[in-house]
């Protein structure tokens, strides 16, 4: 047999074993504790592409306009 099939079983049997010993409830809860916990790395991923994509485009904004302090001045 491949290693998929040896994977699929083990988290089957993992799975069954959550649920023999600690319900079905707080199996799915766990379930569901992961699943958020994967979103929300995933949305941290996407935070920090988005945060070097707008300190690049404020370098280039700087480097354009040439001032840090862009509160008192006048913009196009």
């Amino acid at each position: 047999m491949s290693s998929v099939y040896y994977t699929i079983y083990l988290v089957l049997l993992t799975f069954l074993a959550l649920v023999a010993i600690g319900g079905y409830e707080s199996t799915l809860r766990l379930v569901r504790y992961l699943d958020l916990q994967l979103r929300m790395e995933i949305i941290q991923i996407r935070v920090f592409f988005m945060k070097r994509k707008l300190e690049k485009d404020m370098k280039s904004f700087h480097k354009k306009y040439g001032v840090k302090n862009v509160s008192k001045q006048k913009l196009p």
